[in-house]
């Protein structure tokens, strides 16, 4: 048994803590149901607040692996990827085979990767002609209750490594289209079920944010 303590520098959400310090979110359940978490000492099952100085000891057996194959035949691989690995530069290397889509470092999801050239040829266009959808499941601070399509302008500043959105188009912004639905919500959270049209650098998060649910 291996133990992790972590001392909290910003109020957060347990969930997000463990997942920013490399629990995926199935593990984390996991963990939580077996009394492994411990919040100041005390055992905790649920995704409390924690705030500034708080300490967070996790109890884990082995150290994680950055995936699970889900499915594989001749020309695909689908993998379960979980937080605090990458897509590209990591997990495509250890398969052997084409990323053909993206999920940012600390996001658990479905990745399909290509084992052959034809197979991503014809992945890369499912994606890009919209043939493929992907869904995002997130919580987000605050009672958000919705199920329409929020559209609004997000400007990429590279050098900067940010993003920024707008309400009305500003120069070298570019139009993007997030439709939310919310599955779960009470005073303090809710949990959403996002399907991005298009997809732009951190689109969920920055549009999220701008309508002040981060």
């Amino acid at each position: 048994m291996q133990r992790k303590d972590i001392k909290i520098e910003k109020t957060s959400r347990l969930v997000d803590v463990l997942s920013d310090n490399s629990f995926s979110y199935s593990n984390t359940q996991k963990l939580l149901r077996n009394k492994d978490v411990r919040v100041n000492g005390k055992v905790c099952r649920e995704n409390v607040k924690v705030e500034i100085g708080d300490m967070v000891t996790v109890f884990y057996k082995d150290e994680q692996s950055s995936f699970e194959i889900v499915f594989e035949d001749d020309e695909v691989i689908i993998v379960n990827k979980f937080a605090g690995f990458l897509v590209v530069g990591e997990i495509d290397k250890k398969l052997g085979a084409f990323a053909v889509h993206r999920l940012d470092r600390n996001t658990e999801g479905l990745v399909v990767f290509a084992k052959t050239l034809s197979a991503k040829e014809k992945l890369e266009d499912a994606f890009k002609n919209h043939k493929i959808r992907k869904f995002y499941l997130t919580e987000v601070v605050g009672d958000f209750v919705a199920d329409s399509l929020f559209k609004a302008f997000l400007l990429k500043d590279s050098e900067k490594a940010e993003v920024k959105v707008f309400k009305n188009q500003v120069k070298n912004s570019v139009e993007i289209k997030t439709y939310i639905k919310t599955l779960k919500h009470s005073n303090e959270s809710s949990v959403l079920e996002v399907e991005i049209i298009g997809g732009k650098t951190h689109q969920i998060r920055a549009h999220l944010a701008f309508l002040n649910h981060a």
